[in-house]
């Protein structure tokens, strides 16, 4: 039998190595920017998927075009902040007004989706 102790100290002890090697910034030009259902443009700041070793934490940019709206979803807890444009966000069938400096909190699995209303693309933050 194993000593879960001892497995749980050496598993600790790995991250500790991995997190003192992690890369520690993330450059515009190195951005790996995808068109999902959700967004046009979304890019992985932070996170596993840019090569970072987090905890589980993804730092995203994403982009919503003029007259576009997100796929309405739901998914863990996240935090938007507008960075720039105009629009509403609808979240568990609440509507909720933005513009560049608001920052929004999606609940956990509430249902949510962005609406550019204005005149240029709108750029957000998206913690999760």
């Amino acid at each position: 039998m194993s000593n879960f102790y001892k497995d749980w100290l050496a598993r600790s002890a790995a991250l500790d190595d991995r997190m003192k090697r992690a890369r520690i910034v993330a450059r515009a030009t190195e951005l790996a920017w995808i068109e999902t259902e959700q967004d046009a443009r979304s890019a992985v700041l932070i996170g596993e998927a840019a090569g970072f070793e987090t905890s589980g934490t993804t730092l995203a940019k994403a982009e919503v075009p003029v007259g576009w709206r997100t796929g309405r979803h739901a998914h863990g807890e996240e935090a938007i902040h507008v960075l720039a444009g105009t629009g509403f966000a609808v979240i568990d069938g609440a509507r909720y007004d933005w513009k560049p400096g608001t920052t929004l909190h999606v609940p956990y699995r509430a249902e949510h989706q962005l609406v550019n209303m204005g005149s240029d693309a709108a750029v957000y933050l998206s913690a999760h």
